[in-house]
C-alpha cells in the first residue's frame, strides 16, 4: 500500500517504527498521519481487537479483553470461531476462573444464535470498516442490481472491490474491505457453523413495516432469526441497538429494566411483545 510507514519514514526521514512490535509485520498509517496500525490480520494485537469487537457487537457479557487475552495466551483462541468451541474444562482449572465462570462464558457465548449481515462482518473489525460502512456497501449493491434477491457473506467475498465503492465509501476503504474479507474468509466461514447470518434482501416497497425499524432483545419463545426475517419481508429494517430513530423494541417482558428497555423508554421508542409484533405483521 502507498501509505506504509516504512516507505514514508524513509522518504521523509521520520523517526517512526517500521515494523509491528508484536508480530514484526508491516505497518500502515492513515492518510491524515494520526494512527498507525499493523497490516497483519493474524497479529495478536489485531486478534484481541477483533475478539473485543465481536463480543461488543453480539453483546456477549462477561468476556472482558483481559479474559480474551488469557484465552489467546493459553492457545485456546486464534480467531472468532474458536470462541464457539472453547475447552471449558481447561478454563475451569485455570487460575482465577473455575467451573462457574466457565459455564457463564459458555452460556453467554451461545446465547446469540443469529446476526444480520452487516453486524456479522463488522464484528470481525476490518480496519476502518465499521457497521455503517458495511451497510452502505450492502445497500448500494442491492440498489444497483435488482436481480439479487438476497446478499450473503460469500457473495461479498466473491465480488470485485470496485463494487464496494459508493457514496461514503471511497476506493481506499473499499480496498481495505475487500482485503479484510479475503484475509478473514476462513474464520468467517467457520464462525457461520455456529452463528446464523441473516442474508440482506432487496427492500420490500409497500410492506407494513416500510420506513420502520425493529430491535429484538432478550430471550423469547420464538426464534429470533424467524422474527427478523419477518421484519425484512415486510419492508422494515432490523437493528441491533436502541437509537433515536428506532420504531419498535420487541421483548418478552414489556416491564423489563434492561439497559435497552430503559433507553427505549427514555427516547420514546415503543416497546411491544413478540406476540404483538406477530399480530402486526400477520394481519
Amino acid at each position: 500500500m502507498s501509505n506504509t510507514v516504512e516507505m514514508l519514514a524513509s522518504a521523509h526521514n521520520w523517526n517512526l517504527p517500521t515494523k509491528c512490535p508484536i508480530c514484526g509485520g508491516s505497518l500502515s498509517i492513515t492518510e491524515n498521519h494520526t494512527r498507525i496500525s499493523c497490516d497483519n490480520e493474524a497479529c495478536k494485537s489485531k486478534l484481541i481487537g477483533r475478539l473485543k469487537k465481536w463480543v461488543e457487537k453480539l453483546n456477549i457479557m462477561e468476556l472482558a479483553p483481559v479474559t480474551l487475552e488469557k484465552f489467546i495466551d493459553a492457545g485456546f483462541v486464534n480467531g472468532v470461531s474458536d470462541l464457539y468451541h472453547l475447552p471449558y474444562d481447561k478454563i475451569a482449572n485455570m487460575d482465577g476462573f473455575g467451573k462457574r465462570s466457565a459455564e457463564i462464558y459458555r452460556k453467554n457465548i451461545e446465547a446469540v444464535k443469529s446476526v444480520k449481515l452487516a453486524q456479522f462482518i463488522s464484528g470481525f473489525n476490518i480496519t476502518d470498516v465499521g457497521e455503517k460502512v458495511v451497510q452502505r456497501i450492502i445497500d448500494n449493491i442491492l440498489a444497483q442490481d435488482s436481480t439479487i434477491e438476497e446478499l450473503t457473506v460469500m457473495d461479498l467475498i466473491k465480488m470485485d472491490r470496485t463494487q464496494f465503492v459508493c457514496t461514503g465509501v471511497g476506493a481506499v476503504t473499499a480496498q481495505k474491505f475487500a482485503e479484510g474479507l479475503d484475509a478473514l474468509k476462513a474464520d468467517m466461514m467457520d464462525t457461520m457453523d455456529y452463528v446464523e447470518v441473516i442474508p440482506e434482501k432487496q427492500k420490500v416497497s409497500g410492506g407494513i413495516l416500510t420506513g420502520m425499524s425493529v430491535c429484538f432483545t432478550g430471550s423469547m419463545a420464538y426464534k429470533r432469526a424467524d422474527l427478523e426475517k419477518m421484519v425484512v419481508e415486510n419492508g422494515g429494517e432490523v437493528r441491533s441497538s436502541v437509537s433515536g430513530n428506532l420504531t419498535y423494541l420487541v421483548q418478552a417482558d414489556p416491564n423489563s429494566t434492561s439497559s435497552k428497555s430503559e433507553k427505549a423508554r427514555k427516547i420514546g421508542t415503543k416497546i411491544i411483545t413478540p406476540e404483538e409484533f406477530l399480530e402486526m405483521v400477520q394481519e
